[in-house]
């Protein structure tokens, strides 16, 4: 049987070392077996991969989809870290929370997404099928265009 953990090697997702928390908080709080994964932004090589409002500064089907990936695999590496390594007591994702720094004129939000939730199904298959909610917000921490947080299931 194949491991959440060795999926995410054969689909060539690779876990970079997390941030740390910011003061008086938690990367991730597990409380009766449902792991909160605090906002993680489309961290790569210890820095924001794309600056900027979807919608002006950063482009749609490239740039703003990727970040949306990105953001995903670092609130996956939280999870990962704070599980001691591994995956494969994920159990369910029930729900992914995106949040996109955009104009008001932006509203492909779900085209956005797909790719996160794509990333989810490749890596979990049918656990990975979860609810999801799409914000647009006027601006995110560091103008980051992406924000994702989760909540997942434990065995």
């Amino acid at each position: 049987m194949t491991t959440f953990d060795q999926r995410a090697s054969d689909i060539g997702i690779e876990f970079a070392e997390p941030a740390p928390p910011a003061p008086h908080t938690a990367r991730v709080v597990i409380y009766n077996k449902l792991a909160f994964i605090s906002g993680a932004l489309p961290v790569q090589d210890a820095r924001l991969s794309q600056k900027g409002l979807v919608g002006t500064d950063v482009a749609l089907v490239d740039k703003a989809r990727n970040s949306a990936k990105q953001a995903t695999v670092c609130a996956l590496a939280m999870l990962r870290e704070e599980l001691g390594g591994s995956l494969n007591t994920v159990k369910q994702v029930i729900k992914l929370t995106g949040y996109v720094a955009c104009t008001a004129d932006f509203h492909e939000f779900d085209r956005l997404f797909d790719s996160a939730s794509h990333l989810l199904h490749d890596l979990f298959g049918s656990s990975g099928r979860h609810a999801r909610s799409i914000v647009g917000v006027a601006a995110l921490a560091k103008s980051a265009p992406i924000m994702v947080d989760l909540v997942v299931a434990l065995k």
